[in-house]
């Protein structure tokens, strides 16, 4: 088990007030090239391998190659768990997920999917809402989801969209954010019992290659200001993948025949030892991991790092305010976790 598009301008007729925006155009771009060297395209390499990828490609990171859309979508037909990754502010990343959930369950009668941008407290909101109960608008604010998520709801709103016309199931699965918070100042055991049972039994602190990958942004998050030590910040981050794995297992071993599409941060699926791993040994599954990833120059994609990896443009959206910190969750871009 492995956890781990042309546009053509027909030559017709050019209207002349086209025509001359279009000269003006090159007129422009040439006067700006004078003063701005060309830009050098964006290309990825997988490790081992001299071959170039662009944006827009899919890479089977296995076989250091690319392939074509319906190719991934045949290797993953069949699994039981599909993780999907995404960097939250990335529009692009949210076009991809919904492209590959709808191949995914095409033909399937009421899917299930699991979100990590709901809380396990959200999951009654949520279920009003699939159920035709609570229209969109009641919905957000029952779920307070701009205070809760924080970003733009459009992005999102596509997979919701889909899951609801298949009447289908969507998991609640992130921890409570107060309680993350709580573990991230004062560590798991100034819990209460009531907040303890909100979180996954057993938090796996002993994983070595997932702490030295948090540890990796710990900085990141200190510069926001954050008070906490590393070892609470770890704890907080293992709190949010255990639980978010133990919500998941729980579902499939109660619904042994059911297949999930997981989306969550590309930080939480990222080498598989966030979520998917955290899953696969609470419940058994055939499972895969595809992260829709931003290029970058001389970036080099380490084979076990997914089993394919779709390339974006590398670009960042701002959009205001958002109510959280920087965490290990969504590596890759701006994360904001609760």
């Amino acid at each position: 088990m492995k956890l781990i598009g042309s546009v053509m301008l027909k030559q017709s007729t050019v209207h002349v007030a086209f025509a001359g925006m279009l000269f003006a155009g090159i007129l422009l771009s040439t006067g700006c090239a004078a003063r701005r060297p060309l830009m050098k395209p964006v290309t990825v390499k997988v490790e081992g391998s001299e071959t170039l990828f662009k944006p827009g490609e899919i890479i089977d990171l296995e076989a250091g190659a690319a392939v074509g859309f319906e190719a991934m979508m045949e290797a993953l037909q069949h699994k039981d768990l599909l993780f999907i990754g995404e960097v939250h502010s990335d529009p692009e990343h949210h076009l991809m997920q919904v492209q590959i959930l709808q191949r995914w369950i095409h033909g399937e009668a009421h899917p299930v999917i699991a979100m990590e941008c709901f809380q396990t407290t959200q999951q009654e909101a949520l279920d009003r809402y699939l159920a035709g109960d609570l229209d969109e608008a009641a919905f957000l604010e029952e779920a307070q989801w701009d205070a809760e998520w924080g970003f733009p709801y459009h992005y999102y709103r596509p997979l919701l969209d889909l899951v609801r016309a298949k009447q289908g199931r969507i998991l609640a699965i992130n921890a409570p954010r107060e309680i993350v918070k709580k573990v991230a100042r004062t560590g798991i055991e100034s819990l209460s019992t009531e907040e303890r049972a909100q979180i996954a039994p057993e938090i796996d602190l002993t994983r070595e290659a997932h702490r030295e990958y948090v540890q990796a942004v710990f900085p990141l998050h200190a510069a926001h200001g954050r008070g906490e030590d590393f070892e609470r910040f770890y704890q907080a981050q293992c709190v949010w993948e255990d639980t978010m794995a133990e919500n998941i297992a729980r579902f499939k071993l109660e619904n042994p025949a059911a297949r999930i599409a997981v989306f969550a941060g590309n930080g939480h699926l990222k080498y598989g030892f966030g979520v998917p791993e955290r899953t696969v040994e609470r419940a058994p599954s055939d499972a895969a991991v595809v992260l829709p990833y931003p290029a970058a120059s001389d970036l080099v994609l380490e084979r076990g790092m997914a089993d394919f990896v779709w390339l974006s443009r590398a670009v960042r959206v701002s959009f205001g305010k958002h109510p959280r910190p920087p965490s290990a969750g969504d590596e890759g871009g701006i994360s904001w976790n609760p």
